[in-house]
């Protein structure tokens, strides 16, 4: 027959504090303090979709509430947002098809329409295109986006989100949050500190 270890830690021959690799608690494994740096810890995927969010203006705004997720404080911490985005005209005497879009994390909650406060920038896009004149109401601007963000994180609670604002008040930028397009959001934890 097959041979099994049964255990419920796995820490050093010493048993020395803080290099546990892993420990059975609670009727779950989770990794422990001695875990190599490099390794990836945790990995966390969320869809959103119930409704689009359309912005006109050219002040930064958060799409909706940001997301919270826990970690181990002094680990990477890689997320990457992935959407649809629409840009169009709506009113007249503008050429781009623009906008910004900013990958924020915070310490604290951010609530869906939130302009101040918003957190860390970790990265800003600029979408769309400039047509050679202001006509062609019709001539929209279409991507497919992938945003992503790298930090080191300083607590035990973090929170990811999305801002966005328009290049004109002209333009109407949108985030499609539908079942069809989905905003998908993926957060890996890296173990320690691989940014430098």
């Amino acid at each position: 027959m097959p041979s099994s270890l049964q255990v419920d830690k796995i820490i050093d021959s010493s048993a020395t504090t803080n290099k546990e690799l892993a420990e059975y608690s609670s009727s779950a494994w989770s990794w422990g303090s001695g875990v190599p740096a490099g390794s990836v810890i945790q990995t966390k995927f969320y869809t959103f979709t119930g409704g689009s969010a359309d912005i006109a203006s050219t002040t930064t705004t958060a799409i909706q509430n940001y997301t919270s997720f826990s970690c181990g404080s002094g680990n990477t911490i890689f997320v990457s947002f992935n959407f649809r985005y629409h840009a169009e005209l709506t009113g007249s005497g503008a050429s781009g098809r623009n906008g910004f879009v900013n990958v924020y994390n915070s310490t604290s909650s951010v609530s869906s329409g939130a302009t101040s406060s918003l957190g860390t920038k970790l990265n800003e896009y600029r979408i769309g295109r400039n047509l050679t004149g202001s006509s062609g109401s019709s001539a929209s601007s279409l991507h497919a986006v992938h945003a992503q963000g790298v930090f080191v994180s300083t607590t035990t609670t973090h929170y990811i989100g999305l801002a966005q604002k328009s290049d004109s008040s002209d333009v109407q930028c949108r985030i499609y949050r539908t079942s069809d397009s989905p905003l998908l959001l993926s957060i890996i934890e890296i173990k320690g500190d691989v940014l430098t």
